[in-house]
């Protein structure tokens, strides 16, 4: 969810969150029918008031809470601090994927510029946006098949994965501006490494695109070249970015003592940085590391500060 708390989804339709540092289960959020299968923490302006100054605005807090999409059809948003579900969502077809808008996704971007928005998407191949002040749908995009995968690139442009494509929408018009034949099945991933660069995954193979080029580029349908791509004979169920920062005694931007890095690991969740830090001296290395889970139970990681454009 964030550093501080990790929700896992469990197969009797609840979603448990535990405190990251002392494995503490928090509360269990119960409400859906069916299969989680997603969830999006985001923060939103909670107002307190003082009876010296009546009902006018006297100061704002950050509310986190946290959206779930179930194969029961529904969106549930929640206080994480009370665990209270807050409201109940339709979305008439199981809810695949959850994005929140930039400005809300993290408590350190600051204040909203309008109406901050929520996006889901479903097995119905609709893509729906939410307003999060009276959560009531505001637009609606069709993709061309259940969509798997969302990632807001701007606050006004917005990626979905679905039948091995992967697509650039303007928000809240729902223009298209451009279809990517990316995979050969449903798209189930989209991370962001940089501004620029975004890697895809259908549960075998991953690829990185520069999405500034797919968006200069003035045709709609494109088939290019990803940037960097690698599959693996197990079957992916999910993927997320993480940092390692371990000190060496040298470094080469092509070759990092991995001995020394898997001694001294310590993993930090980073959407935003796809970079390798090297100093003088006693250098350490910022080494973006790609975490993927198999179907088989299997964890491991990929390091790609090596990758050059």
């Amino acid at each position: 969810i964030n550093a501080e708390y990790m929700g896992v989804c469990l197969w009797d339709n609840t979603v448990r969150v535990h405190d990251l540092q002392t494995g503490t289960l928090l509360c269990a959020l119960s409400i859906h029918t069916d299969f989680v299968l997603s969830t999006e923490a985001f923060f939103l302006p909670q107002s307190t008031t003082f009876p010296s100054i009546g009902t006018r605005q006297a100061d704002q807090k950050l509310s986190l809470q946290l959206a779930t999409g179930s194969c029961d059809t529904t969106i549930g948003i929640w206080d994480l601090h009370t665990g209270a579900l807050l409201q109940r969502l339709p979305c008439f077809s199981a809810v695949n994927t959850l994005a929140a808008e930039p400005q809300i996704a993290s408590a350190k971007k600051g204040g909203c510029s309008g109406t901050p928005l929520l996006a889901s998407g479903s097995a119905d191949h609709g893509i729906r946006l939410w307003t999060t002040t009276q959560w009531q749908v505001c637009a609606t995009m069709e993709d061309s098949g259940p969509v798997g995968a969302l990632l807001w690139h701007t606050p006004t442009r917005l990626l979905s994965g679905s039948d091995g494509t992967v697509r650039g929408w303007v928000v809240p018009s729902g223009l298209l501006l451009f279809s990517l034949d990316a995979h050969k099945s449903i798209v189930k991933s989209l991370l962001h490494t940089t501004d620029k660069l975004v890697l895809s995954c259908d549960g075998v193979a991953a690829k990185m695109w520069d999405v500034e080029a797919l968006l200069a580029n003035r045709s709609v349908h494109q088939t290019g070249r990803p940037l960097c791509s690698f599959s693996s004979d197990t079957k992916l169920t999910c993927v997320t970015w993480a940092s390692a920062m371990t000190p060496v005694t040298r470094v080469d931007r092509r070759e990092v003592d991995l001995a020394a890095l898997n001694r001294n690991l310590s993993l930090q969740r980073r959407k935003s940085s796809f970079a390798t830090a090297i100093t003088d001296g006693d250098e350490t290395v910022l080494s973006q590391l790609l975490i993927c889970g198999g179907a088989n139970g299997e964890i491991f990681s990929l390091r790609l500060e090596a990758f050059e454009g």
